[in-house]
């Protein structure tokens, strides 16, 4: 607000722009391979999807079998922007397909915000059915 007084006095009133920002709290998902896939190639590749970022800064741990997996076979999370203005990440994870057990559990575990976030995936669900 800008009013003028009498003899010159002005007032000038200014409301600082105050950013609130909302609490989100990510969602991370596991996308196991298809069950083909480890038939065909040599690896198969596992992706763990991180939605409702509101910055880029984040790590990604995968664990198999509750062990932390061989940076080697993991690849630097590649992030993206949306149009809204916040941020969606993913995170590969390949393992080698004479490796590859219906028994294995891997879990994608994401540091954001000094926050913990986590999905988990068992490769049984991704076995090709009977028959096939």
């Amino acid at each position: 607000m800008n009013q003028m007084f009498s003899r010159g006095l002005r007032l000038i009133v200014e409301v600082p722009h105050i950013r609130v920002e909302r609490q989100v709290t990510p969602k991370v998902h596991v996308l196991l391979p298809a069950g083909g896939q480890k038939q065909r190639s040599e690896s198969v590749t596992l992706a763990c999807v991180i939605t409702g970022l509101q910055s880029k800064a984040l790590r990604i741990t995968w664990k198999v079998n509750g062990a932390t997996g061989l940076k080697k076979h993991a690849s630097s999370p590649q992030v993206h922007r949306e149009p809204g203005g916040t941020f969606w990440a993913v995170g590969l994870h390949s393992v080698l397909a004479h490796k590859w057990s219906a028994e294995n559990k891997y879990r994608c575990e994401v540091t954001y915000k000094a926050a913990f976030h986590y999905d988990k995936a068992e490769s049984s669900l991704c076995s090709p059915p009977e028959g096939l």
